[in-house]
């Protein structure tokens, strides 16, 4: 990697769903500014495609030229005209390319910024949807286990603050616990603290694995994406829930035979998704299996012996 010289200039931005997610896009720019236009210029995006790559075609609108509106917009037109955009369940491909657009004019805005002022190269993302936090202080809102910055305070716009306890009734596997949770908890949290329920498993915190799959109200939810709040007098079933003693639940012992489990991590969320979804459609046909067990990752057994535990627990109940 080429160290930049002094006068080289930057600008970063990535869109996503909160602090810390994957990105669905982001997008680097750099150049070198010489006589009112740019050089040398540099641009990649990440997040939208299988890999990351340069804009070439883009790189070559901008090479000597100003850092115009026109020509950002005009830049930022071309990058979605040329990206291959991946599409899954939760962002499809049309909106993606729309994201791409506006992570690339986004970037070329804050380089055209940053160029404002003398001195060494800045990082110019914006702090809210890149995760910088300009402020050392304001970066502890971020943590768990932090002091919230409203500790103490009562705020005038209606809000609570963040750290207050709240009082909450969960009704989990026909039993009630009445816990205190502060709003920001999520309820794969107090499911396993404050419930002492451990087979909800949190693995990405994004929404992503679902290995945080549990049912509320009878729909397959993943847990690390609802607060505790948010279930407040909800009925709720979690793996625990399911056997009925030390009889196995039909899913459990298909599972078994069919040697559709490894390492056990992401069991417990297949098992809950495949519980509420047999109940809202007992006979699927095989391409709707397959659709329902790809919300789920698993990363050692694979899917094939899942698939099989499924098709045997149809079988069973249409005889």
């Amino acid at each position: 990697l080429p160290i930049p010289d002094r006068a080289e200039r930057f600008g970063f931005y990535e869109f996503n769903r909160r602090a810390g997610d994957f990105a669905l896009a982001m997008c680097l720019v750099a150049f070198a500014p010489e006589g009112g236009k740019m050089t040398r210029v540099r641009l990649g995006l990440g997040g939208a495609e299988e890999v990351p790559r340069r804009l070439q075609e883009v790189e070559e609108t901008l090479n000597d030229n100003p850092l115009t509106e026109e020509n950002i917009r005009a830049a930022s037109e071309i990058a979605a005209s040329v990206v291959t955009p991946l599409e899954d369940v939760q962002v499809p491909a049309d909106y993606r390319r729309h994201i791409v657009k506006t992570v690339v004019r986004r970037a070329l805005e804050a380089a055209r910024n940053s160029s404002r002022h003398s001195g060494s190269p800045r990082h110019s993302g914006s702090p809210r949807h890149s995760g910088e936090c300009r402020n050392p202080v304001e970066k502890k809102s971020f943590s768990r286990n932090a002091v919230s910055l409203d500790s103490g305070i009562r705020r005038n716009d209606g809000m609570s603050p963040a750290d207050e306890q709240i009082p909450v009734k969960l009704n989990v596997n026909s039993r009630e616990y009445s816990v205190e949770v502060e709003p920001r908890h999520t309820l794969a949290d107090v499911i396993r603290e404050q419930c002492g329920l451990t087979g909800t498993h949190v693995g990405c915190e994004h929404g992503v694995c679902g290995s945080c799959t549990i049912i509320v109200e009878r729909v397959p939810v993943r847990a690390c994406l609802m607060f505790a709040v948010q279930a407040d007098g909800k009925e709720i079933k979690t793996i625990e829930g399911l056997a009925d003693g030390a009889d196995l639940h039909p899913i459990q012992r298909a599972f078994s035979v069919n040697h559709a489990l490894q390492c056990g991590f992401c069991t417990p969320g297949f098992i809950m998704l495949i519980a509420a979804m047999l109940e809202q459609n007992p006979a699927p046909t095989d391409e709707e299996i397959t659709g329902m067990l790809s919300a789920n990752l698993c990363r050692c057994t694979g899917y094939q012996n899942i698939f099989r535990a499924v098709k045997q627990i149809v079988a069973e109940s249409t005889q």
